[in-house]
């Protein structure tokens, strides 16, 4: 049975480092693995077959073939003569050409929709915001191949942790780096030292953007670039009032107020932060007070026909993919992210 949410049937596995996902599905071990060792515990070892296909008459059909699993013998596609399958190890092998001669660990790797499509997720050296290292931020790569003909074998960087279809699909579609993408085409071991040069690149555009967040965050800001940014902040994500309501005193009233106590509640936040963890008050900060709100604090609906399992469930889809998601991107643009 396939849980519609995350893309995960019976025959899928995934193995995840530290911590389990929302969907509480997988294999989670302590020490991050190896890709020879996430390759066993997310049981992808098992390697795609070649088979000839025929018309019901027996006439073969030289122009396509089938794809299967070895180990279930399931139908994973039906692709063109010259398509040339990648397999689960060859995709770990990849991780290892990414580290050279560096240890490389395993954040989750795991399969979707029966097999189709498989991921590794390699975590990066954890990056810092400031110079303290009390903000940290793990940046990672993610290689992504599909034996459906659904996508290419893609490389990208992410700040996102991988654990099913949701969070596979945005970051795939809000990487830091756009990474690189290869058709399966017989030359397609060729280029692998194409694709490892994407890869170090995409783990150096995150460095550099760690060394931006940095350089924001050791310049202190006023009061009165705190409140400039929070109210630039609630008007991208809430709008600012229409003419109807601009010209409604009462309406307009009622709008300003609210904008008013909103960006109190996110300057308490910014207070709280910064006295908890001696932080300073810099437009990182701030901007990371109003996304504190959005994560924590925003509201959540869960009505009768949410597919969600309960408020929590639902905060964190609303957190990666929802309204919620939409609004922190506006906030971190405000100061260049």
């Amino acid at each position: 049975m396939t849980i519609e949410c995350h893309r995960i049937e019976k025959t899928d596995h995934l193995v995840l480092t530290g911590e389990k996902a929302w969907h509480g599905l997988g294999t989670v071990v302590e020490e991050a693995p190896t890709p020879g060792q996430a390759l066993s515990l997310a049981k992808l070892d098992w390697e795609v077959e070649e088979h000839d296909i025929a018309t019901g008459n027996g006439l073969e059909i030289q122009s396509h073939k089938a794809l299967t699993r070895s180990d279930t013998g399931d139908l994973l596609s039906v692709v063109g003569h010259n398509y040339r399958p990648l397999q689960n190890d060859e995709l770990a092998m990849f991780c290892y050409d990414v580290a050279d001669k560096a240890d490389v660990r395993i954040e989750t790797a795991g399969s979707l929709r029966g097999g189709k499509r498989v991921w590794f997720l390699i975590r990066g050296d954890t990056l810092f915001a400031d110079k303290r290292e009390t903000d940290a931020t793990v940046p990672y790569m993610m290689l992504y191949n599909s034996h459906d003909q659904s996508s290419s074998l893609e490389f990208m960087p992410s700040g996102i942790r991988v654990v099913c279809q949701n969070t596979m699909t945005l970051a795939r579609e809000r990487g830091d780096y756009t990474g690189m993408k290869f058709k399966h085409t017989q030359s397609l071991l060729d280029r692998v030292q194409l694709a490892t040069h994407a890869i170090r690149e995409g783990f150096a555009h995150l460095k550099t953007w760690n060394d931006k967040v940095r350089e924001m965050n050791t310049a202190e800001i006023s009061d009165h670039q705190v409140n400039d940014i929070m109210l630039d902040a609630y008007d991208l994500m809430y709008g600012k009032p229409s003419k109807a309501v601009a010209l409604d005193e009462k309406k307009s009233n009622r709008h300003s107020m609210k904008r008013v106590d909103r960006v109190q509640e996110w300057k308490d936040i910014l207070h709280r932060e910064l006295h908890t963890h001696n932080l300073a008050r810099t437009a990182w900060t701030t901007a990371n007070a109003v996304t504190n709100w959005i994560d924590h604090d925003m509201k959540v609906k869960l009505n009768s026909k949410s597919s969600h399992n309960g408020l929590g469930e639902a905060r964190e889809f609303n957190n990666w993919f929802g309204m919620a998601a939409k609004h922190k991107a506006k906030v971190m643009s405000l100061i260049g992210c």
